[in-house]
């Protein structure tokens, strides 16, 4: 501008816009910004990610993109209405969600909290006997219906060893929902603000 006058234009974002201010400064304020600026502390990668696992918002891409396909995973639509059913997948921030009647998608802007597992435990220790008392009470039912029907001899072996079969499928099945039942719940809400962030 002037002899002795500087202008200077900072770049920042705030709240996920970009801002522009200009000022224009006297050769000796702009040397007391200058080295104000260099007596501030660096500022170091552990220090940003600090801040942004503060920062809901910006991890929440990360936390949606861990999740399993499959899992079975509860959304609060802003509104206040919930979806249930397992999340397929995330893609171009959009949520596919499997719902018992339909497939669901949902901008992530529009969650304002989720709860998913984010791993699912193993029990070994239930497995065998959750596999043995499925087992027993597909035996007793084929003895029930073996009771009922009087068939003959050979016909009832074949419903004891039928029963013992869809016994043991329905115990692995069992095995799988008590695994992810005991699993710990993980939940993750967002506040009107954050989400709005997300759009951008």
């Amino acid at each position: 501008v002037g002899k002795n006058n500087i202008i200077i234009q900072i770049v920042f974002i705030e709240f996920s816009q970009r801002s522009v201010r200009r000022r224009s400064l006297t050769m000796r304020e702009f040397i007391e910004l200058q080295q104000h600026v260099d007596l501030q502390p660096y500022i170091t990668t552990h220090d940003r990610e600090g801040i942004s696992n503060n920062l809901t918002y910006l991890t929440t891409m990360n936390i949606l993109e861990s999740i399993p396909p499959d899992q079975f995973i509860i959304i609060k639509h802003r509104t206040g209405k919930k979806v249930r059913g397992a999340l397929i997948g995330v893609e171009k921030r959009q949520l596919t969600i499997q719902t018992p009647i339909s497939v669901e998608k949902m901008p992530i802007w529009d969650m304002a909290s989720i709860t998913y597992r984010k791993n699912i435990r193993e029990l070994p220790k239930l497995k065998g006997f959750l596999y043995a008392l499925s087992a027993l009470g597909g035996v007793i039912l084929a003895e029930l219906w073996n009771e009922q029907t009087r068939p003959r001899i050979d016909q009832v072996w074949h419903f004891r060893f039928i029963g013992t079969v869809l016994g043991m499928l329905v115990g692995a099945e069992a095995y799988e929902a008590v695994n992810i039942i005991s699993s710990p719940k993980t939940f993750l809400a967002l506040t009107p603000e954050e989400m709005d962030k997300l759009k951008n």
